[in-house]
């Protein structure tokens, strides 16, 4: 299985590099960038397995981030952030976060979580590549391999007959 990919957009260095440090360790591939810019490049550029996101980014903030990841991509979003009150929580879950962790934090429950979001992704994915390869099809033949249901579509009419 390959490497998970993860983008970390953190302005904050020491921060950046703890996590990078962390990620790496553990056997994950990191990317460091360190503002909302730039960011958005990469996502628009490669795939992720997941995004860790600050708010307070430069040049763009972590929220309009967010937003265009939501409006293209299914990519999860930690958002890590000095801004820890419940409203802060409650608009970065709403705009579409997966996880949400304030600043400062335990690394070892930094870590869980990512690994949690990384399990539930890689898995879910996994289960849509499963589903897609359950039903064989070859011109007017069609094969469940759950059901072992065969069907053979008629070239008269748009009917289906199963076997």
């Amino acid at each position: 299985m390959s490497l998970s990919k993860i983008l970390v957009a953190e302005d904050d260095k020491e921060i950046s590099h703890l996590i990078q440090r962390t990620l790496q360790n553990e056997g994950y591939d990191t990317q460091l960038v360190n503002d909302g810019k730039e960011a958005l490049d990469c996502i628009n550029s490669f795939h992720y397995d997941l995004i860790i996101l600050d708010i307070m980014l430069p040049q763009m903030d972590g929220l309009e981030v967010l937003q265009h990841i939501r409006q293209h991509k299914n990519t999860p979003v930690m958002i890590l952030s000095a801004k820890g009150g419940e409203q802060d929580k409650v608009l970065g879950l709403g705009l579409g976060a997966d996880d949400y962790i304030s600043k400062p934090f335990f690394i070892g429950e930094f870590l869980a979580r990512v690994k949690a979001q990384l399990r539930r992704y890689l898995y879910l994915n996994e289960t849509k590549k499963e589903d897609s390869q359950k039903l064989l099809k070859f011109n007017d033949l069609e094969l469940n391999r759950d059901t072992y249901e065969v069907k053979i579509k008629n070239n008269d009419s748009s009917s289906l007959f199963v076997i």
